[in-house]
């Protein structure tokens, strides 16, 4: 399972010179590309650092579990002790669950100060597409499965924190419920309103312009 997520996260690294690749969809990309359509100026960081900070940090924290379950299902194989391969899976999970953290209240603290501007301050060259029912859709899919994500993650850290036998991972309700469904919840979201599908098409036309503007207004 772990290998598989690997490989899904490679895939994220090959999209980097296409955004609408279908195959190389990234989570942070539509985010991004929405502080563009509302306004950059409202972004307390420059819209391409979403992606810049956030998809490192899901790298590292897999690249700790995966050292951790190694250790983890080694140790159960040989009937040792489980304390280490479990602490550094926890130390992965809470360092996922920082970074989620960080990403959540930056959106949302984001999302705050639009409201705060007023439709009359936003971006007027996405103002269109803002005003989509698409793009409406497609955000709040965006809003729902990242909230379906935090609460697994902060769910598998809790299972980890009391232990690889404890209790949390022998109650299968409790595991289905906030494992199984929350991450079913978030891909039926994403996929009846896929991101690549919402921006592909408006946003070569309306707001690669203004993106690229913007880049080039921050490099200056």
């Amino acid at each position: 399972m772990e290998i598989v997520e690997a490989l899904g996260y490679l895939g994220r690294v090959l999209m980097h010179h296409d955004p609408f690749d279908k195959v190389k969809i990234k989570d942070y990309m539509p985010i991004q590309e929405s502080v563009v359509i509302f306004g950059s100026d409202i972004s307390r960081i420059p819209p391409g650092r979403y992606t810049r900070i956030f998809i490192p940090c899901d790298i590292i924290s897999l690249l700790i579990q995966i050292g951790g379950f190694m250790i983890l299902n080694n140790a159960i194989r040989k009937d040792t002790s489980t304390k280490l391969g479990n602490n550094i899976v926890i130390a992965g999970i809470s360092f996922q669950v920082l970074a989620l953290t960080l990403f959540i209240s930056l959106t949302a603290e984001y999302f705050w100060r639009v409201r705060q501007r007023g439709s009359s301050a936003l971006n007027p060259a996405c103002a269109k597409f803002r005003n989509s029912t698409r793009f409406t859709f497609t955000l709040t899919a965006l809003i729902l499965a990242t909230l379906c994500i935090y609460a697994r993650s902060a769910y598998r850290l809790a299972e980890f924190a009391e232990g690889w036998l404890a209790a949390p991972n022998r109650n299968q309700k409790l595991y289905i419920g906030l494992e199984s469904v929350l991450v079913t919840i978030a891909m039926l979201a994403l996929n009846a309103f896929h991101p690549g599908v919402c921006f592909r098409d408006e946003y070569r036309d309306e707001v690669e312009g203004e993106k690229n503007s913007s880049s080039d207004s921050i490099s200056a």
